[in-house]
């Protein structure tokens, strides 16, 4: 039985205090918990610093389509703030034994904190297993649309999730193994919107001849780093700049030699004090790395 529990106001911390002391075993409560807070997303920072200050560091942050969670696991209980656009609710609950006949599939492989087969991205701070993405795209079509609705919900969800923090960045790498292991790097930082990035081959350096940079700036690059030896275009944090970027990064992978999404593999998701990031959004395999 869930307790439903009335809408509270926004600077009324005492519903956060009360599920904080549940989760942390001191309060004898074992209903689990689904109450609104409120109908403004942009106070989501806010109640996530709070329960931040009693508890400790989000175990899991998340995101797909329709929304987005921080989550807190201690023993068997789960605390998390779920969000879409419009409105904000927190939730406990208490998970079975993995042994018990209760225990659903999904939470045998996994806690069920971020259960939603909609979300696209993870960042966990003591990953359970291996970074995942999703299955292998069999079209262009197909990775495209997976990797535009990820930088999409990146430049909604990043700014509120990761509140005043001013430099929360998540990447990735792309391997070409059709283009002897380039590398096309990702990266989404929260305020400074979207970085591509093209290397050349390992041992090689960019070629800078007029040609060539007139080449790429008409592909939709926007500079050479000569230092970096890298090209890099920039996209502002907007869903038409996160559909335009999908779109570069799939036409330089097929202008590079690319045949098909199984030319391509994700490889070192990046890492930070946040945790460790997985996108079992994204139609691409997983170069593993060590950890």
């Amino acid at each position: 039985m869930t307790t439903h529990i009335p809408s509270y106001q926004l600077d009324d911390h005492k519903f956060l205090g009360f599920a904080a002391s549940v989760l942390l075993g001191l309060n004898r409560e074992d209903s689990p918990i689904d109450a609104k807070i409120n109908n403004e997303l942009n106070m989501l920072p806010m109640h996530a610093h709070f329960l931040e200050s009693v508890i400790g560091a989000p175990d899991l942050y998340a995101g797909g389509l329709t929304g987005m969670q921080i989550a807190w696991r201690r023993g068997p209980r789960t605390l998390g703030l779920t969000a879409d656009r419009t409105e904000t609710r927190l939730t406990l609950r208490t998970r079975p034994p993995l042994c018990s006949a209760g225990a659903s599939s999904l939470e045998r492989a996994d806690d069920g904190a971020s259960s939603d087969p909609d979300y696209l991205w993870k960042v966990e701070l003591h990953p359970t297993r291996a970074a995942v993405t999703g299955e292998p795209s069999a079209t262009w079509e197909q990775f495209e649309a997976s990797l535009g609705a990820l930088l999409r919900v990146w430049a909604w969800q990043l700014p509120l999730l990761f509140g005043s923090e001013e430099t929360t960045e998540c990447a990735f790498n792309l391997v070409n193994h059709a283009d002897g292991g380039r590398l096309l790097v990702v990266l989404q930082s929260k305020y400074d919107g979207l970085l591509i990035m093209l290397g050349d081959r390992p041992g090689t350096a960019v070629q800078s001849d007029h040609e060539t940079v007139k080449t790429m700036t008409d592909r939709g690059w926007d500079r050479l780093i000569p230092l970096l030896n890298a090209w890099e275009a920039w996209f502002e944090p907007s869903p038409a700049s996160a559909t335009a970027a999908a779109r570069l990064v799939v036409s330089e992978l097929r202008h590079r030699g690319a045949t098909s999404p199984g030319d391509i593999s994700l490889s070192d998701p990046s890492r930070s004090e946040h945790g460790y990031l997985s996108l079992p959004g994204l139609a691409v395999s997983h170069k593993e790395v060590c950890r």
